[in-house]
């Protein structure tokens, strides 16, 4: 696949499109739990940790069975809904896609737990370095990989959700 402009965007775009429903569905079910336990004051502490313990059971095996059960099925799914030519083009794009949700989802509870903590400073600063070096990977490997390249560059997300994940859960003392 080379630099094929707007017409390689659906090989791109249609796994992407997926990680963002699935994460929408994910973290939907526990963004608003967090602030509301942050407000108990004093007491916050051991509540915090044992819904984290069970949010996150819960997160990574959701993710689990969605991505993998999306990434098993990924070739005959393709070829059913656009086409043999699309799944053939799409298929990598879409597992890295399937890839890069898992380890996001990851992420999930310490991102929402580092907020209830009143610890913004590890969202903050992980949104913005990912965000440059998902940009910078993607300007530097779109122009000689086209589509792969830029899901390829998103694989970033693998290694931002790890440092997430142990920074907040070092600052929490966990």
């Amino acid at each position: 696949t080379n630099f094929l402009g707007s017409a390689s965007l659906p090989y791109y775009v249609i796994g992407q499109r997926v990680v963002q429903q699935v994460h929408t569905f994910i973290s939907g079910q526990s963004q608003f739990l967090f602030p509301m336990l942050a407000s108990h004051g004093e007491n916050t502490g051991a509540t915090v940790r044992r819904v984290e313990d069970r949010l996150r059971w819960f997160t990574s095996f959701s993710a689990a069975v969605i991505y993998g059960g999306l990434a098993a099925l990924a070739y005959p799914l393709l070829l059913k809904l656009v086409g043999e030519d699309f799944a053939k083009i799409a298929l990598l794009p879409f597992m890295l896609a399937c890839l890069q949700g898992f380890f996001v989802a990851m992420s999930i509870v310490p991102f929402y737990i580092s907020w209830a903590e009143g610890r913004g400073a590890p969202n903050a600063i992980n949104g913005l370095m990912t965000g440059i070096v998902i940009a910078g990977t993607t300007v530097l490997l779109v122009p000689k990989l086209g589509v792969v390249g830029a899901s390829i560059a998103q694989l970033w997300y693998l290694v931002s959700s790890l440092l997430l994940i142990y920074y907040v859960s070092k600052l929490g003392g966990r």
